[in-house]
C-alpha cells in the first residue's frame, strides 16, 4: 500500500463509489470553503493498493504562522473504519505527509457512531461503546476532545437525529410517527399548504425565515452571501424548499368543505325527521355543525389574511443537502405568526417522501444537543425531530493532533497575547 496525492477528479470518482461518503467530504464542500470570505486550500490524498484506491481524504488547510498550516479533515477520512490495518496505514502515512507539508495541527471528527441509542436517547441494550477507535487514534498522537454535548458553533454536532428509511414505504414511515406529528402533516395537506423550490434569486426568503427563527431562539444566521455560495457550490446536490399559504386557495377549499357539510347537514336533518329518536344521527349532526362553524371561521380568516398580506403568505423555508447515501436537513426557519399552518411539517414530509422515492436510506435531521432533559433549552428541537420517529445517533467525537509542538506553543502564546490586547 502507498499514500498518493490525488487529483480532484480521482478523489471525486472514489467519493461517488464509497458507501461511507457524506457531504462534508465532497468536492462541493471543498469548493464552498475555497470560495469563502476566509478561504481554505484543499488537497486530496488516498491509499492505493495494487492500483486500487482503498481510502481517501480531502485535506482543508490554511497558512496561519511562519509558513505553518492548520489542517481540517471534515467528518474524518473516507475509509472503512472497521478495516484496522487499512486505517492504521492511512493514519501513519498521513502524519508523515502532514509533517512534510508544515502542518501545525490537524483536526478531524470521524463520521462514525460511538454508541447506539433509541429515539428517546437511552442506550440501546447490548451495544458497546466504540472506545477501540478512540484508543487507536490516540496511539497516533491524537487527543480526543471529549464527549461534548449541547450545540457549539465551533464544531459540527456530535449528536444527530436520523430517520432510517431503507426498505420502508411512505405509509410505514407515517404510521410510526408520533400521533401529533402525523396530525400536523395531515393538517398541512387538508389546508393545501403549497411547496416549491426557491431559485438563486429568491434566497432572501430563506435568509429572512432563518433570521426570524434565529431571533427567537438566539442563534446566528449565516449571511445571504453564504446561502448564495452554498447554492452555487452544491448545484444538483441541494434543495431549498419553501412552504407558503395561498390565501385564495385556502378560502376556496373551506368554501367547498362548507358546501359538502351543508349537504350532510340537510341529509341528517331529513333522517332525524324520519327517526327523531336516533342518538347516533343527533351526535353526527352536532359534529357536522361544529365542523361547519370551523369552516366559516377559516373562510373569514382567509379573507382577513388576504386583505392584510395578499395572496401568498410565507410560512417556512429550509435548505437540504442530497447525496445517494443521505439527505441532510441543514438550515430552516419559519414565521411564528403563522405557526398554526405547520409549514415546517409540510417541508419535512415532502423531503422524507422524496428520500423514499429516490431510494435514499438515511434522512438526517442533523444536530441535537444530546441532552434529553425537558428543562434543556434545546429540548424542543429534539422533540420536533423525535416526533418523526428518528433515532438518536451519537458520533465518536472530535480529535486533534499537534504535529509541530514547539511552533504550536509559540502560535498559542501569541494568540493569548493578542486576545488580551483586544480585551
Amino acid at each position: 500500500m502507498e499514500l498518493v496525492e490525488l487529483t480532484q477528479e480521482q478523489y471525486e470518482r472514489f467519493f461517488e463509489s464509497s458507501p461511507y461518503a457524506n457531504f462534508w467530504q465532497s468536492v462541493e464542500m471543498a469548493h464552498m470553503r475555497e470560495a469563502g470570505n476566509d478561504p481554505w486550500d484543499v488537497e486530496y490524498v488516498g491509499v492505493r493498493d495494487d492500483q486500487t484506491l482503498k481510502a481517501a481524504a480531502a485535506l482543508h488547510s490554511k497558512a496561519v504562522y511562519r509558513g505553518y498550516r492548520v489542517y481540517m479533515i471534515l467528518r474524518g477520512l473516507l475509509v472503512d473504519y472497521r478495516d484496522e490495518a487499512l486505517l492504521r496505514f492511512f493514519l501513519q502515512e498521513l502524519m508523515t505527509y502532514l509533517k512534510a507539508h508544515k502542518c501545525l495541527f490537524v483536526r478531524m471528527d470521524p463520521y462514525v457512531e460511538y454508541q447506539k441509542h433509541l429515539p428517546d436517547g437511552s442506550v440501546e441494550e447490548g451495544t458497546e461503546k466504540n472506545d477501540r477507535l478512540i484508543e487507536l487514534f490516540k496511539s497516533y498522537g491524537f487527543e480526543h476532545l471529549g464527549f461534548r454535548k449541547e450545540i457549539d458553533n465551533n464544531y459540527e454536532p456530535r449528536w444527530m437525529s436520523v430517520l432510517f428509511l431503507e426498505g420502508r414505504s411512505e405509509d410505514e414511515v407515517l404510521k410510526q410517527m408520533h400521533s401529533r406529528t402525523r396530525q400536523n402533516i395531515n393538517h398541512t395537506i387538508r389546508n393545501g399548504i403549497k411547496l416549491r423550490e426557491l431559485g438563486y434569486e429568491e434566497l432572501d426568503i430563506l435568509y429572512r425565515m432563518v433570521n426570524m427563527t434565529g431571533n427567537r431562539r438566539h442563534f446566528d444566521n449565516p449571511s445571504l452571501s453564504y446561502y448564495q455560495r452554498f447554492y452555487q457550490a452544491f448545484k444538483e446536490h441541494k434543495k431549498v424548499l419553501y412552504a407558503y399559504l395561498d390565501t385564495e386557495d385556502y378560502r376556496e377549499r373551506n368554501e367547498r368543505e362548507l358546501k359538502e357539510l351543508e349537504a350532510k347537514e340537510q341529509e341528517l336533518c331529513r333522517l332525524l325527521e324520519e327517526n327523531p329518536q336516533s342518538k347516533k344521527n343527533e351526535r353526527r349532526l352536532s359534529s357536522v355543525r361544529d365542523l361547519m362553524q370551523a369552516a366559516r371561521k377559516r373562510m373569514q380568516e382567509a379573507e382577513e389574511l388576504y386583505a392584510a398580506h395578499g395572496k401568498e403568505i410565507p410560512l417556512a423555508a429550509a435548505l437540504f443537502v442530497i447525496y445517494p447515501g443521505e439527505i441532510v436537513y441543514l438550515f430552516s426557519g419559519s414565521d411564528d405568526h403563522f405557526k398554526h399552518f405547520k409549514g415546517s411539517y409540510a417541508i419535512q414530509w415532502e423531503m422524507i417522501r422524496y428520500a423514499i422515492q429516490a431510494g435514499i436510506p438515511r434522512y438526517n435531521f442533523y444536530g441535537i444537543s444530546g441532552t434529553f432533559d425537558e428543562n434543556s433549552e434545546e429540548y424542543g428541537v429534539y422533540l420536533f425531530k423525535r416526533g418523526f420517529h428518528a433515532d438518536v445517533v451519537e458520533l465518536v467525537g472530535d480529535f486533534k493532533c499537534v504535529v509541530a509542538p514547539k511552533i504550536n506553543h509559540q502560535y498559542e502564546l501569541l494568540h493569548k497575547i493578542k486576545d488580551k490586547l483586544v480585551r
